[in-house]
């Protein structure tokens, strides 16, 4: 699924300049609404496991949050301390 991240930021920027609406609850929403859709792409995600950033440049990230364990058991739901830190440095157990 390709996300046109600059015509979400339009789109949101329109909703809070026509309806005055507040920024912060377009965004919470939006990212409501991505999680919805990517659930219906990928049904084996739980809208749970799925975190979605929007940054103010209209970049949209779509993350699995993942549990980081010594040793994997279930490698759907979690990830190696050692692998955890290529993506993230502080990363803890």
């Amino acid at each position: 699924m390709k996300l046109d991240g600059k015509a979400i930021q339009a789109a949101m920027m329109q909703l809070v300049e026509d309806y005055k609406f507040d920024p912060y609850q377009i965004l919470e929403i939006s990212k409501l609404g991505i999680k919805s859709g990517f659930k219906k792409d990928y049904p084996e995600f739980k809208k749970s496991d799925i975190l979605v950033d929007i940054k103010e440049d209209g970049t949209v990230k779509i993350y699995k949050a993942m549990e980081v364990v010594e040793e994997v058991e279930d490698p759907d739901t979690q990830i190696p301390l050692k692998d955890a830190k290529t993506v993230r440095k502080d990363t803890k157990i």
